[in-house]
């Protein structure tokens, strides 16, 4: 977003998409960029499944839908003429680039937001890229949970509370559904899960995947 919350200034949101994998495991990151300058969306997907592909772009519609909720005022005045961002469309000339293993998902996620619209991906993701990475997020200074993240990192004991715990909570502070202090809460990720019935589907219709807030 623009410093100023000033829309006309915004060129692209980037959105990281969660897909929860067999058994709540294992699941895959890709990214959402939704260009509002030039009215259209794409998705930046390392890893592409076969028979993945619509169910990703439907839970990325889902999320571009909710974005317009969030910003119906700022688009109302700032945008002319006045968009929809839940209707752009998808540019589906490049997926970005593939990653060469099963678990740099998270990697290409985080390398595509600080290296959009370059070739960062034509050199090999070392292990050493990879910790430099994880220092780089964690002494972030838009990192407003570093304890909370260095803890998950260091601490390999069973009893450790699991980090979408501690998040999961500090979402109830904030919303005010259970007893505490508020806190600012730094950014969003989108999670989404096949729900196998919705609410008024028929049984012919498609499987709806329904996007929840994991972290804000």
């Amino acid at each position: 977003m623009a410093a100023d919350n000033n829309m006309v200034l915004l060129k692209q949101i980037f959105i990281p998409m969660h897909e929860e994998g067999t058994n709540k495991r294992h699941g895959h990151w890709y990214l959402l960029v939704v260009h509002v300058r030039d009215r259209h969306a794409e998705i930046l997907d390392s890893y592409p499944a076969n028979g993945k592909t619509m169910s990703r772009i439907q839970a990325a519609r889902l999320a571009m839908n909710m974005l317009d909720s969030v910003f119906v005022r700022d688009i109302a005045e700032d945008l002319n003429p006045h968009v929809s961002l839940g209707t752009l469309p998808f540019d589906m000339s490049s997926f970005g680039p593939i990653q060469r293993n099963t678990t740099d998902c998270g990697v290409f996620v985080i390398r595509n937001m600080q290296h959009y619209g370059t070739d960062w991906a034509a050199k090999i993701v070392s292990t050493s890229q990879k910790h430099n990475m994880v220092l780089e997020c964690l002494l972030h200074q838009r990192n407003d949970v570093p304890d909370l993240v260095l803890e998950c990192l260091l601490h390999q004991r069973n009893d450790v509370p699991d980090l979408h715990v501690k998040v999961d909570h500090a979402l109830a502070l904030w919303r005010g559904t259970v007893q505490g202090k508020p806190g600012h809460i730094a950014s969003a990720v989108i999670d989404v899960s096949e729900d196998s019935n919705p609410s008024g589907t028929k049984p012919n219709q498609e499987k709806m995947v329904t996007p929840t807030v994991r972290m804000k």
